[in-house]
């Protein structure tokens, strides 16, 4: 699985940074999952429109581990089922 960490502070628009690095990838080919952390301020739509663009979790911060652990094992459950 192909994991790729990075660190924004304080962007002026995450929610359409987010969305513009989720298209370029899918765009290039990108097959490994997306999860993306996102302020306490964000709202639901700015969460559906991450979701919608393609991420696979969209998780708040200040981040649970509890929850990132689950998010973690559904991704790898997910790659790991058979396509029908």
């Amino acid at each position: 699985m192909t994991v790729e960490i990075r660190f924004h502070v304080q962007l002026q628009d995450p929610v359409g940074y987010a969305c513009r690095l989720i298209r370029k990838a899918l765009k290039q080919g990108a097959h490994a999952p997306f999860v993306i952390l996102v302020g306490r301020s964000s709202t639901l739509v700015d969460k559906l429109r991450i979701r919608m663009v393609g991420a696979d979790a969209v998780l708040d911060k200040p981040l649970n581990p509890g929850e990132l652990h689950a998010a973690v094992a559904e991704l790898r459950a997910r790659l790991r089922a058979p396509v029908a």
